[in-house]
């Protein structure tokens, strides 16, 4: 069996393409409030984030 997606990280021409057909999309009110609440807690939450806050931590080591 073959996958058609063989990253997670999709190539510049789908982002762009994927930013065009969202763009004018406007959300609703309560969507809003789940999208603040959400980024509050994440936010607020030290467990995202590493302990040793050097520059050796990499976007690899904090995705980990």
């Amino acid at each position: 069996m073959e996958y058609k997606r063989q990253s997670r990280h999709p190539s510049d021409e789908t982002r762009a393409r994927i930013s065009k057909s969202l763009s004018g999309v406007s959300k609703s009110t309560e969507h809003k409030q789940h999208l603040s609440q959400s980024l509050k807690n994440y936010w607020g939450n030290n467990d995202n984030f590493p302990a040793d806050k050097t520059q050796e931590t990499t976007i690899r080591d904090i995705m980990l």
